[in-house]
């Protein structure tokens, strides 16, 4: 089993189930279609956690979201810190999600990413009380958004595993309303956070500092609230 963590749209678990189970996740948000998992299991647990020594930004362009900028992260060199929401789930379905962040069709997945993914565990540090590391290593072209896997420790004997992009200096790209619903929407199913305390939080992160204000952000979340 391997923790998957997300930071970006998938820290809303409806959102988050598209690439496990199939689907889109409504048409105001993004009309890109899912294939899912080989296993359409769902995660055996999932829990929110912190990363001080992690920068989330916003780059590049995604169709899917109204070309806005999506989410990335990098070892944390400007403060700030990432929220972040960890699902267990096997290497399979990882590999899968994988794939399907990126584009890949499922003969690559299977034939080129899995046997790469293993290797990548089979290298990793064999102590499980490791927590808090930051480890990069490259996976698939430099073409794909999300090109590197990320090692971040230990949770109850399970590696946790995420991904971002290798160009760790991408120019900071606005992210569409939508998007910002989105994980805004994720946040708040956690039960942790207040709105103004999501609200500044967003406001800080790079691609949504200086490109909203403090109260047009407040509207697009709030907007998720009453619809």
């Amino acid at each position: 089993m391997i923790w998957y963590l997300s930071y970006g749209s998938n820290l809303n678990k409806d959102r988050f189930m598209k690439y496990i189970i199939g689907g889109s996740l409504n048409a105001r948000a993004t009309n890109k279609k899912h294939h899912g998992c080989r296993d359409p299991t769902p995660p055996k647990s999932h829990l929110f956690t912190f990363l001080p020594h992690v920068e989330l930004y916003f780059a590049r362009q995604s169709l899917s979201w109204q070309n806005g900028g999506v989410c990335f992260i990098r070892e944390n060199y400007k403060g700030g810190g990432t929220i972040a929401r960890m699902y267990l789930i096997t290497k399979e379905q990882f590999v899968d999600v994988v794939g399907q962040e990126n584009r890949l069709s499922q003969d690559y997945i299977t034939k080129t990413l899995e046997p790469k993914v293993d290797g990548f565990l089979n290298n990793l540090d064999g102590d499980k009380t490791l927590s808090n590391t930051f480890f990069m290593s490259s996976l698939l072209p430099t073409s794909t958004y999300y090109d590197n896997l990320v090692f971040l420790g230990y949770r109850d004997g399970f590696p946790i595993l995420s991904f971002t992009s290798s160009e760790i200096n991408q120019p900071s790209v606005r992210p569409s309303e939508n998007y910002i619903r989105t994980i805004f929407k994720g946040m708040m199913e956690s039960n942790e956070y207040t709105l103004p305390q999501c609200v500044g939080y967003l406001i800080e992160k790079s691609g949504v500092r200086n490109q909203y204000d403090q109260k047009e952000l407040l509207n697009v979340v709030t907007t998720e609230i009453n619809t």
